[in-house]
């Protein structure tokens, strides 16, 4: 038996490692570009030891390529686009959730049929039809014509996520909250919402990348005023081909916020299991 647990041990200690290497060595990658100089980028074979520099992160601000997208101005696109498109879809598949999951609606899985099927639509069939729309109300080039489809993409996925948690939650919490007295919005407000945040962290995760990731829409429905920074990633090319080492500065910058927002997200994800343990 122990030889046995050894080599159960042993083969899950490698399959971890794989996954390990194969989600962590591209990141890795990506920021040892971003400290190489071009001779060293395009050296064959590959230099896993070289000079590191900081020239392609200061290369970000005086880059001839991208001066018609200032990298501050893009970087603040994409915290708004993002923050505000978070918070209006988690608020609004959060009701949703409750509604399918709680009250049980006639058509309920009708409704959630929909949903998944709405999921389902890829952005880019939605592209031109948004870009002369937008174009004829004027929110071409805006960070409003970039969180409409955004929050309209998001919230099928967060609803159908949060349903699944709110329907995990006991119901006679909130059957005592109404005869304490709250009125149903408040029972959800008080009761269900704290208990759902593991799930609602989790949804704010999947929220957060699909705006902060998405260059599908911003790229065909933005210029200059409303450019994110997946945009002016792809921007990163000179007549001589792709600036390599700046395009992993950019790859790097992006995905810096990423991580910090979900250990963010997860402080909360953990203190909600821990705090909204409940045993019937």
């Amino acid at each position: 038996m122990s030889i046995r647990k050894a080599a159960n041990a042993s083969f899950n200690l490698i399959v971890s490692l794989i996954l390990v290497s194969i989600v962590v060595l591209p990141l890795l990658w990506v920021f040892l570009l971003s400290l190489k100089s071009q001779a060293d980028i395009l050296a064959w074979p590959p230099k896993f030891i070289f000079s590191p520099t900081l020239e392609n992160y200061k290369n970000i601000f005086t880059s001839s390529s991208t001066q018609h997208l200032p990298f501050m101005r893009v970087f603040s696109n994409s915290v708004i686009i993002t923050g505000v498109t978070m918070i209006i879809s988690l608020s609004l598949s959060a009701l949703a959730a409750y509604s399918l999951g709680r009250l049980n609606p006639k058509g309920k899985m009708k409704i959630n049929y929909l949903v998944l099927g709405l999921r389902m639509i890829p952005p880019i069939a939605i592209v031109v039809p948004l870009y002369i729309m937008w174009n004829k109300f004027g929110l071409y080039d805006t960070r409003i014509g970039l969180i409409i489809p955004f929050i309209a993409l998001d919230i099928p996925l967060s609803t159908w996520l949060l349903q699944g948690f709110f329907e995990g939650i006991p119901r006679n919490l909130e059957d005592a909250a109404v005869i304490d007295g709250c009125t149903r919005f408040e029972a959800f407000y008080k009761i269900i919402l704290p208990l759902a945040a593991p799930g609602i962290a989790a949804t704010s995760i999947f929220s957060f990348s699909l705006s902060w990731n998405n260059l599908t829409l911003p790229l065909p429905l933005t210029l200059t005023k409303a450019a994110t920074m997946p945009v002016l990633a792809s921007q990163v090319r000179t007549d001589e081909g792709v600036l390599w080492g700046q395009l992993g500065a950019y790859s790097t910058l992006m995905i810096v916020p990423m991580i910090i927002f979900t250990i963010f997200a997860s402080k909360y994800l953990i203190s909600g299991l821990s705090s909204g343990a409940v045993k019937e």
